[in-house]
């Protein structure tokens, strides 16, 4: 049985600033990153597309892609054709 997605509650995202120097990807890196270390978003769990996400932020899917790989480079997060973008298991180092 394939897991649901798990969708960001909309408030953790109250706080983005358009107009700041720091870019939308690097917000959103940062806050994902931390509800990611906060133990929220526990390991296993499989993110909500990019499509929605940018839909329900009003933000682009390059913007929403970018903070995702991101998090993929950091070792975060994986991606898998076929299941999506999970949190991984433990921290692992990526080549790049």
């Amino acid at each position: 049985m394939r897991k649901k997605e798990h969708v960001l509650p909309i408030e953790l995202f109250s706080d983005l600033d358009r107009s700041s120097p720091v870019s939308l990807y690097a917000q959103l890196t940062k806050i994902i990153e931390c509800e990611i270390l906060s133990g929220s978003i526990p390991p296993g769990t499989r993110l909500e597309n990019e499509l929605s996400l940018g839909a329900r932020l009003s933000i682009s899917r390059p913007t929403i892609r970018r903070a995702i790989q991101e998090l993929v480079n950091a070792g975060l997060l994986v991606r898998r054709r076929g299941v999506g973008t999970q949190v991984v298991l433990g921290r692992f180092a990526r080549n790049a």
